[in-house]
């Protein structure tokens, strides 16, 4: 079961990691500027907030957040793998439904989060394009090819060719973290045998948990 708790965190963490901004204290400040990363100048800002504004409609987020999260969760569903010893229909359904829950789970916790998320967007265009080239960039995100170009970025996910690319990846991906959980849990059961302390300590805590 202790694979099941893990393999579920797994997939939340990826899962999450998509949508999550790197904010520092939880107080909206980019973490980057927060830890001493140069500051962007006024103008470079206002172009860059002017560019994800067009890009990212904020009465549209939400959704294309949404696209976004259902593309990368699609093939990670559709090429779920339990180890032999637990591939159990009703263990794989488990997941599943996991899997299913996670964008309501998300949901709220990407509203919070996301006006961080977009204004550490726009400090980190400010950072990487020059004035000239972000003036060039609002105007491509105008033109119709550039409109199309930006609404339809976070559904090319879900494009056939893209899916199946994913779906490949993700079965590798899954063998790689099976091996590397069980190769990380026989190194926790040989940790604990050599510092029998510790093991004797989290038992503490757990049964101290215990209602």
């Amino acid at each position: 079961m202790r694979k099941i708790r893990l393999i579920a965190a797994f997939a939340g963490l990826a899962c999450a990691s998509q949508a999550m901004p790197a904010l520092a204290q939880g107080n909206g400040v980019p973490a980057a500027v927060a830890a001493g990363a140069a500051v962007p100048n006024e103008a470079s800002l206002k172009l860059s907030r002017e560019i994800i504004a067009v890009a990212w409609p904020e009465d549209q987020r939400m959704v294309m957040m949404r696209r976004m999260q259902d593309a990368i969760l699609a093939p990670m569903k559709a090429n779920l793998q339990l180890p032999p010893e637990l591939n159990d229909p009703g263990l794989h359904k488990i997941l599943q439904d996991y899997i299913d829950r996670v964008p309501e789970t998300m949901a709220p916790v990407m509203a919070q989060h996301m006006p961080g998320l977009f204004e550490a967007m726009a400090h980190a265009y400010a950072r990487t394009f020059s004035p000239g080239e972000l003036e060039q960039i609002l105007a491509f995100a105008h033109t119709p090819a550039g409109g199309k170009f930006f609404s339809r970025s976070t559904t090319l996910l879900q494009d056939p060719d893209v899916a199946a690319a994913n779906g490949t990846m993700m079965r590798a991906a899954q063998q790689a973290t099976m091996q590397s959980l069980g190769e990380m849990q026989g190194k926790i059961r040989d940790y604990f045998k050599a510092h029998p302390e510790v093991a004797a300590k989290m038992k503490e805590q757990a049964e101290a948990k215990k209602p």
